[in-house]
């Protein structure tokens, strides 16, 4: 886990640090949708080969591509090959070698295409410069240029992962850039592109795109209803009773709802946790709010312990309050993921929430079904965690407790 290396004062207690979180490791695919070693005869076009792996086409958008000594070779001045997968989220990896040295030739892999006229193209250049361009409406520009690659007469490992509009680079495995790109983010072609520069052709070899599911619906995708708990009991009955931990705080029954009945909550606040066994999760609860203002509550996932997790939360405060994603890692700090900061949202007392969280992979989405508020964001820390819960913090700015119904837990 990372410690913070700068701390910033928060006014109840709790030290927070802003802003996104970078270095993203890579994505773990779940299924492979399409492998091509591009075995044949030298000189077969690539448009009438069959993949290893996958009943997909490669279809010619420029240019000329044939099977040689089992690679994939350009053999026109501007040539792309894509073909259409179906989905939009997918993790490409894929052998590339410029042809030589210089502009004049590249090693480009093709995502999100819509049509030969508009995609995205992950630019692997001859003279070992690296950048995202799009093709849009027939022309192209540049959306991050500045980056480098090992360019050298040897194959090198492109990695491509492409999650909602989160794109991340790698080579050789080696992050080369990560970052929000919106454009044709439900583009579903994806392949190669290359130039031709005299003898020397740009050259790729063992295609792979492994497939993700998409986590943009609730929760109609989702595989099972794993767990659900309604709190129903005697009122003051423990949750520890039957089947929560008390990590910290103690939580109870009232009116068929849980509670927290401390009033100054510790370092990381009060959770009460279970272990589902799962890491990537989707999670609903219904939070009845107080009827006076002071309040903070939310979900926790990826839980290691009482001091190690990520959560989303309602938060009364002015300034930093609202609906937020944090993690927690021991310090008494409070990382933020996100916030929703597009308009000036405070909780209401005496209201019911539906707040809903799906983790998958680094993915994670947040929503208050009620006011509409979705957050996206990105979070590495504690990937290996199964135990998911309820949170609340407590001090005498925050002192008003929150009801907690209809607990549930979906694997995604």
């Amino acid at each position: 886990m990372t410690n913070p290396t700068v701390l910033l004062p928060h006014v109840r207690g709790r030290r927070r640090i802003s802003g996104p979180i970078t270095g993203l490791s890579p994505l773990s695919p779940i299924d492979l949708l399409m492998y091509d070693s591009f075995t044949g005869t030298n000189g077969d076009a690539l448009a009438a080969h069959s993949p290893d792996i996958g009943a997909y086409t490669w279809e010619a958008w420029g240019g000329s591509m044939t099977i040689q000594s089992n690679t994939a070779q350009c053999q026109g001045a501007t040539t792309i090959y894509a073909a259409n997968l179906g989905r939009p989220d997918v993790t490409i990896t894929c052998q590339i070698k410029a042809g030589a040295g210089g502009a004049n030739n590249a090693a480009i892999i093709v995502c999100r295409g819509i049509n030969l006229n508009n995609f995205l193209i992950i630019y692997f250049s001859g003279d070992g410069a690296f950048s995202i361009q799009k093709r849009s409406g027939g022309s192209y520009s540049t959306i991050n240029a500045g980056g480098s690659w090992p360019y050298d007469t040897n194959f090198h490992t492109a990695k491509v992962v492409c999650e909602d509009t989160r794109i991340e680079v790698y080579c050789d495995d080696v992050l080369k850039w990560e970052g929000d790109v919106p454009t044709f983010a439900s583009g579903t072609y994806f392949g190669l592109m290359g130039f031709v520069s005299g003898a020397n052709k740009d050259s790729f070899d063992d295609f792979r795109v492994y497939g993700k599911r998409r986590v943009n619906a609730f929760p109609g995708e989702f595989i099972a209803n794993s767990f659900t708990d309604p709190f129903t009991g005697a009122d003051t009955t423990r949750l520890n009773t039957f089947g929560w931990t008390e990590d910290a705080g103690t939580w109870q029954i009232s009116g068929n709802k849980a509670t927290q009945t401390g009033a100054a909550a510790p370092t990381n606040g009060y959770v009460v946790s279970r272990d589902v066994g799962l890491v990537d999760v989707a999670l609903e609860v219904k939070i009845t709010t107080p009827a006076a203002s002071g309040f903070i509550c939310g979900l926790v996932f990826r839980m290691v312990d009482a001091n190690h997790y990520v959560e989303a939360e309602l938060n009364t405060h002015a300034t930093q309050g609202g609906f937020a994603l944090w993690y927690t890692n021991n310090s008494g700090a409070y990382i933020e993921i996100a916030r929703h900061d597009k308009v000036v949202f405070t909780p209401a007392n005496n209201t019911t929430y539906t707040m809903r969280i799906r983790a998958k992979g680094q993915l994670i989405i947040a929503e208050l079904v009620e006011s509409n508020l979705k957050l996206v964001g990105y979070c590495r820390q504690f990937m290996k965690a199964t135990k998911v819960g309820l949170f609340e913090f407590r001090s005498g700015s925050y002192p008003n407790a929150n009801l907690y119904d209809d607990f549930k837990v979906y694997n995604l």
